[in-house]
């Protein structure tokens, strides 16, 4: 009986889209501007959410928030 074999090459190239909400942030972060989006309750989500947390409507109402800000707190998922 004879083994037959082949080189595979697996490879997933792709680019990301980060969509309307999250690449005005970051193109803001890019012009050193930080911007949230506030939702219902008043709270500015930063960075922002697309969906409001509590009623699970579309946000549109954009904050500029400053120039400057503090990582309060992060983590990493591979």
């Amino acid at each position: 009986m004879t083994s037959l074999s082949a080189p595979l090459d697996v490879g997933f190239d792709y680019t990301r889209s980060l969509g309307p909400v999250l690449g005005r942030f970051m193109t803001g972060l890019r012009d050193r501007r930080i911007e949230g989006i506030r939702g219902s309750d008043g709270r500015v989500h930063v960075p922002p959410v697309e969906f409001d947390p509590l009623t699970a409507r579309k946000l549109t109402d954009w904050v500029t928030v400053g120039t400057t800000g503090t990582v309060t707190t992060w983590t990493w998922v591979p």
